[in-house]
């Protein structure tokens, strides 16, 4: 039984201080507790994965789990985090200002005597970034203490330089980082690492046995008033994405000073636009005083201040345009800028409750665009905060417009930057736009290309299934969703030679029939499947996918590794595909190979009938017969075509555990 004392309270204080609703409060301190006893369980050191949502509050479960801990006798604690001076001074200042009972050490004190802060039962939590100087400081440290106590790891942003890098190439030695973050781990003190992130595919990826993949995993769900990717990209037909074709978009990675098209310049006069349309009906419902729009367009640092220069030159025109100001020299766009913004008012209609009128909008707006407004770059060459200063403030960057960084008031996103090998976490983490950001759901909107909007409901159906999967399995043995074409991650952190891929779009069945001993199945799925066999059946029928699950349940006994391997793939899917289809042939004369197998058994006119984009189950009645190597017994064998959208991965090495 947990203790909940003073280190809980401060932590509901702080929260409630944070704007958190009770209820949520309840809820992140729930999972705290879930966290604390599954480190409890057993002896030895536990890996864990706290897996939240971008931009959801991941800290304030840091600092709930922390204060459990510490009501429960533990009192000292690590927190990895990135190797970003902004972040880091934030992350210490969250923890200082929980006024949770123990010291916190930040980089800059890592010197200091721990061991007397532990001998006078103080507790600590130590800051690190993940940088190779602080890291080895640490493990100096922490090699230097005699206090028997049992420390807690955390490690923010767990995917982000935490795993070897090296472990695809020839050399043994693992990246430096993650060298001596195994380091860490290996102290005797350690009785847990447990890992933060919104993005685990990396995680869920290494080998089993490794000290960097979950022993469990605690599922974290977003409070009151979250905007994700669920709100956002959950359909085709959400009002607040905007796509655009590829294009017509600027991409700063590839774009130069002459290639503005008229095309490219209208998708960034339509952000512009809707971004001050949406400042102005905020403004006159008095319901926000400033508002931010962030521009990704890619890595290249030439190519943002290519688009803000781009952006200062366009928001002239339209304040030119706005307030009747002559400007013959560019009569077209300011004619395109009249046009369109009576398109874009009359867009909010469909998701702003109450709209102004158009007039009062228009009025405000020339008032908005001819104040003071603020450009920002945003890259690693600017070492400046990002600043609010001015009612409207534009963002223009790549990076690090990235993983941690909170966008105040973030209304309007132009997201252009494409890559050749999308990946799941790293577009994740692009996700800016994702956070409690309730109060200005309604005027928010995305511009993006169509192939990245695409990207990102692939996305979304994804990691929903992966969730499902985790919550349904309750194991972390489990195959990573991906939609087609995107990668989950970089190939550079996980054993690629381990991997093994179930592709959406082929066929997949058992290599070993169950042929002896089957009468009973047989008998049992003769009478189950008789509707399905006769007329009509040259045409895939649609069924509930829970009538594909209880197929596969039965024949769960004649086909154990097949059918446990597919299984939490589809329960996982069923969100996104409640419906499946299935074809049932019968008396299929079906040759024995030599070696007790069979080779691909699907017909060519069959494999033609599959319905693309959703699950498939062939369902085939083998004859049996004794001339083609059988018992002469009739048995069934299941024919298993995975959604053309989406592509399933795993490691090899957990196929024992998949399978148990």
């Amino acid at each position: 039984m947990l203790n909940e004392g003073s280190n809980v309270r401060y932590a509901r204080i702080f929260m409630k201080q944070s704007n958190v609703d009770k209820d949520d409060i309840d809820n992140v301190l729930l999972k705290a507790k879930e966290t604390v006893e599954k480190v409890n369980q057993n002896q030895g050191r536990k890996t864990g994965l706290i897996f939240g949502r971008v931009q959801s509050g991941k800290t304030n479960s840091i600092i709930s789990t922390m204060a459990l801990m510490m009501d429960n006798k533990y009192r000292a604690f690590i927190l990895l985090v990135s190797n970003d001076n902004s972040l880091n001074s934030q992350t210490v200042k969250r923890l200082k200002d929980s006024k949770l009972k123990f010291e916190v050490i930040d980089k800059t004190q890592l010197h200091v005597d721990v061991e007397s802060y532990l001998q006078n039962k103080r507790n600590v939590v130590i800051v690190c970034p993940k940088n190779v100087n602080y890291l080895t400081a640490l493990n100096k440290k922490l090699r230097e203490i005699k206090s028997d106590l049992n420390w807690i790891i955390f490690d923010d942003e767990a995917d982000q330089a935490s795993l070897n890098n090296n472990i695809n190439s020839q050399e043994e030695s693992p990246s430096r980082i993650n060298g001596l973050i195994d380091s860490l781990i290996d102290c005797s003190q350690i009785k847990a690492y447990i890992q933060v992130t919104a993005t685990p595919q990396a995680i869920l990826l290494q080998n089993v046995g490794s000290k960097f993949f979950p022993d469990f995993i605690t599922i974290l769900e977003p409070g009151t008033g979250y905007i994700g990717a669920n709100e956002l990209f959950g359909s085709e037909s959400s009002p607040y994405l905007k796509p655009i074709k590829d294009d017509h978009m600027f991409n700063g990675d590839v774009h130069r000073d002459k290639d503005l098209t008229i095309e490219t310049a209208n998708s960034i006069i339509d952000s512009l636009l809707s971004f001050i349309i949406a400042a102005s009906i905020k403004t006159i419902k008095e319901e926000e005083s400033t508002f931010t729009y962030m521009a990704h367009v890619g890595r290249e640092k030439e190519g943002h201040h290519l688009f803000k220069k781009y952006v200062k030159q366009l928001l002239s025109i339209i304040n030119n345009s706005l307030n009747n100001i002559n400007i013959s020299e560019y009569s077209k766009l300011k004619e395109l800028v009249d046009e369109r913004f009576g398109i874009i008012y009359n867009d909010f209609k469909q998701s702003v409750i109450d709209i102004p009128p158009y007039e009062d909008v228009y009025a405000e707006a020339s008032e908005l665009i001819n104040d003071d407004f603020f450009v920002q770059v945003v890259n690693s060459d600017e070492s400046k905060d990002i600043l609010y200063d001015a009612r409207i403030n534009f963002l223009v960057g790549g990076d690090r417009l990235s993983r941690g960084i909170t966008i105040k008031n973030l209304v309007t996103t132009y997201y252009s930057r494409c890559s050749s090998a999308p990946k799941m976490d790293t577009m994740g983490q692009h996700a800016r736009m994702f956070g409690y950001r309730e109060s200005v759901l309604d005027v928010m909107r995305i511009f993006i290309s169509e192939s990245l909007c695409d990207n990102f409901l692939k996305i979304t159906r994804a990691e929903n299934e992966l969730r499902k999967m985790i919550i349904d399995n309750k194991s972390t043995h489990i195959s990573i969703p991906v939609g087609k074409g995107i990668l989950p991650t970089k190939g550079t952190v996980y054993d690629t030679s381990q991997i093994f891929g179930l592709r959406g779009g082929i066929s997949y069945n058992p290599r070993y029939p169950k042929h002896k001993n089957v009468s009973s199945i047989t008998n049992e799925l003769n009478e189950k499947l008789i509707d399905y066999v006769g007329s009509g059946s040259n045409k895939p029928i649609k069924v509930e996918i829970n009538f594909i699950l209880g197929i596969l349940e039965i024949m769960k006994s004649s086909y154990e590794r097949f059918v446990e391997l597919i299984e939490p793939l589809i329960k996982g899917m069923k969100e996104t595909y409640p419906h499946g289809f299935v074809i049932v042939r019968v008396d299929r004369d079906i040759k024995m190979l030599e070696d007790g197998s069979i080779s691909t058994i699907l017909s060519e006119d069959d494999r033609k009938l599959a319905v693309e984009d959703h699950p498939t189950l062939y369902i085939y009645r083998i004859s049996g017969s004794f001339e083609k190597g059988w018992e002469g017994e009739n048995f069934w064998i299941p024919i298993f075509r995975f959604p053309n959208n989406y592509d399933y991965l795993l490691n090899i090495s957990h196929i024992e555990q998949i399978i148990s």
